[in-house]
């Protein structure tokens, strides 16, 4: 996406949360924070993920990547969690079957269109097989945005 980056500022890195629900309020804040979202967006999000999960198998681990169209999306933004333990998540592919996810990317994207290139951007990282090794050996925020900046 031609006028997206990933913020060192949208970033928690050892993210210690007891479930999906915890970090995905957490990472709401975040997005909050930054005035890219309203209150309510973390209900939309929670209320999606409920019914179209966001867990990912991929080679080298698992990642969740909530998000919702929502009336309370006010800017584009990816606020990603790298997890100190894994929580767990419904699977995209089989909403009964629960996954331990390591990574989260949850996205506040305000026109659907951009919506859909970050996803398609999200997939072409998790191509890599070594992409969430990468991701979880970073320290700092700065080094994890700019990783996840590299494959814009």
């Amino acid at each position: 996406m031609d006028d997206f980056e990933f913020l060192p500022d949208l970033i928690y890195s050892n993210l210690l949360v007891a479930d999906q629900k915890e970090a995905i309020n957490l990472l709401a804040e975040l997005l909050e924070e930054n005035g890219l979202v309203g209150g309510d967006y973390k209900k939309d999000v929670l209320s999606r993920e409920e019914v179209f999960p966001t867990g990912i198998v991929v080679k080298s681990g698992a990642i969740a990547i909530p998000h919702a169209r929502s009336s309370k999306v006010f800017g584009n933004g990816v606020a990603v969690g790298i997890l100190e333990k894994p929580v767990s998540f419904h699977s995209m592919e089989d909403c009964n079957a629960e996954i331990d996810v390591e990574i989260i990317m949850l996205l506040a994207i305000s026109e659907s269109d951009k919506q859909l290139k970050m996803l398609q951007t999200i997939m072409k990282m998790l191509s890599k097989e070594e992409f969430i090794l990468l991701l979880k050996e970073k320290e700092s925020k700065e080094e994890i945005a700019q990783l996840l900046n590299s494959f814009l």
